[in-house]
């Protein structure tokens, strides 16, 4: 599946013109957290929050959003654990996936302006030489990079800093409590994502409750 979808954006690049850029609209209230989209949700156990850094998202990239959740009460069984395993994502039948925490630290995506749209300060890596070198900032899962022997290697140094970033605050396996959110960063692969209007549920089931953040994707014309 992954080779698949490296292929597909190689050839998307190579026809230039294949993102598409959406307009995201929450089916639901929020509220404005430091320049961040925060939905929440609440039910008999548990508690969950999602932010989005914005609410616009271009698809050459995965879609990344914050999950974080807790427990109302206490709990000591594996039903309060908070995993990538306790969301599942669909979009009128289809079923983008989630990427794991290591497929994100070994591929060659940039996340520079992702971490940045979160306040997550990431450092620059100067080249005092100019590119000769035709890319896209956004190849997933070991891209293809057309470069010319004057290229330094500061680029590459940014993305992989980016992603090791990235992986620091992915969301990993840990056990909820009570008193505090507990979670981390999700990248969400929606490429097939039909071109027309979309809505996108985000679940997210802890213990017996499933929550359910509804999103609405409009293409930008």
């Amino acid at each position: 599946m992954y080779k698949s979808f490296l292929i597909l954006i190689s050839i998307c690049i190579l026809l230039a013109g294949c993102t598409t850029t959406y307009q995201i609209t929450p089916k639901q209230s929020f509220k404005l957290k430091n320049g961040r989209i925060v939905l929440s949700s609440t039910l008999e156990h548990s508690s969950i929050k999602i932010e989005l850094a914005s609410l616009i998202y271009k698809d050459s990239t995965p879609l990344v959003i914050a999950a974080y959740a807790k427990i109302n009460t206490p709990c000591d069984d594996d039903s309060c654990i908070f995993s990538i395993e306790n969301i599942s994502v669909d979009s009128n039948g289809f079923s983008p996936s989630l990427i794991p925490a290591r497929l994100i630290l070994n591929s060659s995506l940039n996340f520079v302006d992702t971490l940045q749209s979160f306040s997550i300060p990431t450092p620059l890596f100067y080249s005092p030489r100019g590119p000769d070198l035709i890319y896209s900032p956004f190849f997933p899962f070991g891209g293809f990079f057309f470069i010319s022997s004057r290229w330094d290697d500061s680029y590459f140094r940014e993305s992989q800093f980016s992603r090791r970033l990235l992986f620091t605050h992915y969301l990993k396996p840990s056990n909820l409590d009570s008193k505090d959110f507990s979670g981390g960063f999700v990248a969400i692969n929606l490429l097939g994502l039909d071109k027309k209007d979309r809505d996108l549920s985000i679940k997210v089931k802890i213990d017996s409750d499933v929550h359910s953040i509804l999103l609405h994707f409009s293409p930008i014309k």
